[in-house]
């Protein structure tokens, strides 16, 4: 079965804004280093998408990993 993810980046003060004002939904906050700038928010809900813009990937399957205190989201590509 295929999912959709929708993603979008942005500074940390917007995509809270976006968590904060969709709590019905799983939503992601990717940061590849401690600034606040160019994060990515993933929305792994697979509902149609809440970004105007942003992308769209198909996937398979979702797996959060919990690696002492860091998160990682393994995600299977079809």
């Amino acid at each position: 079965m295929r999912h959709e993810l929708s993603l979008t980046f942005g500074s940390r003060d917007v995509l809270q804004r976006i968590i904060q004002e969709n709590t019905d939904r799983h939503l992601l906050l990717l940061a590849g280093s401690a600034t606040d700038e160019g994060l990515l928010l993933l929305d792994v809900s697979g509902t149609p998408s809440i970004f105007t813009g942003g992308s769209l990937i198909k996937y398979v399957h979702t797996k959060a990993v919990k690696v002492g205190k860091d998160s990682l989201a393994l995600i299977t590509l079809p």
